[in-house]
């Protein structure tokens, strides 16, 4: 009776820790991973239309009025590539444009299709495939652009790019919409770009040709495999002590 009693006290106990050791494996197996996957920081810049600052621009936004600036980081799991511009005028108080914006252009690579741009990307005006801009598309909408760019078309000052390309020197272009926050009939065709659209050397970064492998998968961590192999010893511990008693 008391061996009876005795092996049923045993086989409780080797249930208890088996099912500990498999709940902390899979905690580690799964939380680990997503506990140290994350955004990798990779470079940020602006230009701004200030002398020497790399954007040409007219009318309010000309004089250092006109700054855009991007912050690219990557995943550490997906390797995707985040990219997000922001357009403002770093003379204000609240960094809102003299002159709003109409529009703006983003350059990216030409083999860039739709498939290229992926989740919690911004919406582009004309869709999710990219197309050429000049400065007669669209009824001459793009006036004084000095060369076609290939790339999206948005109408917001802060603009989100999720994609699996790398980045790459590129070229941007910005027409203005209404004026902010009065009437300012003299600043007509107030536009912007960077310089190197027009043969200069400053330049924006832009998705490039590159393509990178995303993955989703996870690796087992050493942590976790340590504590699987622990816990085996464990059980295998517990399994012995009961045959002797058997025995």
């Amino acid at each position: 009776m008391a061996r009876g009693s005795l092996r049923t006290k045993t086989m409780k106990l080797l249930c208890r820790n088996f099912l500990f050791v498999v709940s902390l494996l899979v905690v580690l197996v799964f939380a680990v991973p997503m506990a140290r996957a994350g955004e990798i920081e990779l470079e940020d810049g602006f230009l701004t239309s200030g002398p020497g600052g790399g954007i040409t621009a007219s009318g309010g936004w000309s004089g250092g009025a006109f700054k855009i600036s991007w912050d690219i980081d990557q995943d550490s799991v997906t390797k995707l590539y985040t990219y997000v511009y922001t357009i403002s005028d770093p003379q204000s108080e609240d960094g809102r444009l003299a002159k709003d914006l109409s529009h703006w252009i983003l350059q990216v690579s030409n083999t860039f299709t739709s498939n290229n741009l992926k989740s919690g990307s911004s919406h582009a005006d004309d869709g999710s495939s990219p197309q050429t801009y000049t400065s007669t598309s669209n009824g001459n909408s793009n006036p004084d652009m000095p060369n076609a760019i290939f790339g999206y078309k948005f109408d917001s000052t802060t603009v989100t790019i999720v994609t699996d390309r790398a980045p790459i020197n590129g070229n941007f272009y910005a027409k203005d919409g209404n004026c902010n926050p009065f009437s300012c009939p003299g600043f007509d065709a107030t536009v912007a770009w960077d310089t190197g659209l027009a043969g200069g050397t400053s330049f924006i970064r832009v998705p490039d040709t590159t393509t990178i492998t995303t993955t989703t998968t996870s690796v087992p961590e050493p942590s976790a495999l340590l504590l699987f192999g622990s816990g085996l010893i464990v059980v295998s511990g517990i399994s012995r002590r009961i045959n002797r008693r058997r025995n």
